[in-house]
C-alpha cells in the first residue's frame, strides 16, 4: 500500500522539490532497488526520475509493456491480483502504473513526524511502508 495523505510518514520524493545531494542519494536507492530484479524490471526502475514530478514519471514508467509492469509490482511487493477472487487488483493501466510510482517513491528516505526521525526501508522490510520507531 501506499503512504496515506495523513500519514504523519513523508517521503524526499513527495516534497517539492529535490536537491543535488537529495538527487545523488536518491539515484543511489535506485540503483539498490534494482538488485535481483530481471532486464525488464531494472529497465522500469530506470526509467523513474527522483527529479522529475509524479506526472512525468507516470508518463515514462507508462512506456513499459504491462507484462513489465506487473513483474515490477511482484518485485516491489505488491500482488497485481485481488486475493478474494484471483481477478486483477488494479482496475486500469494508469492506476497500476500510478501505485508502482508511489512503490517506488516508498523506497526514499521517510521522515515521521510522529517521532522525530527518518528512516529508509529496504524491498525486503516488513512491515512494508511502517516507521519502525513508532
Amino acid at each position: 500500500g501506499a503512504i496515506p495523505s495523513d500519514s504523519p510518514c513523508r517521503s524526499k520524493a513527495m516534497s517539492s522539490m529535490v536537491g543535488e545531494g537529495e538527487s545523488v542519494e536518491l539515484k543511489k536507492i535506485l540503483e539498490k532497488l534494482q538488485e535481483g530484479a530481471s532486464d525488464e524490471v531494472k529497465r522500469l526502475i530506470k526509467a523513474y526520475d527522483p527529479e522529475a514530478t509524479h506526472e512525468k514519471n507516470l508518463r515514462s514508467l507508462s512506456r513499459c509493456s504491462t507484462p513489465t509492469l506487473l513483474a515490477a509490482v511482484v518485485f516491489l511487493g505488491g500482488n497485481p491480483l485481488d486475493t478474494s477472487n484471483c481477478k486483477p487488483k488494479y482496475k486500469s493501466r494508469d492506476t497500476l502504473i500510478d501505485w508502482l510510482v508511489v512503490a517506488i517513491e516508498g523506497f526514499f528516505p521517510q521522515y515521521c513526524v510522529a517521532c522525530d526521525s527518518s528512516y529508509t526501508l529496504e524491498r525486503e522490510s516488513t512491515p512494508r511502508f511502517r516507521c519502525f520507531s513508532c
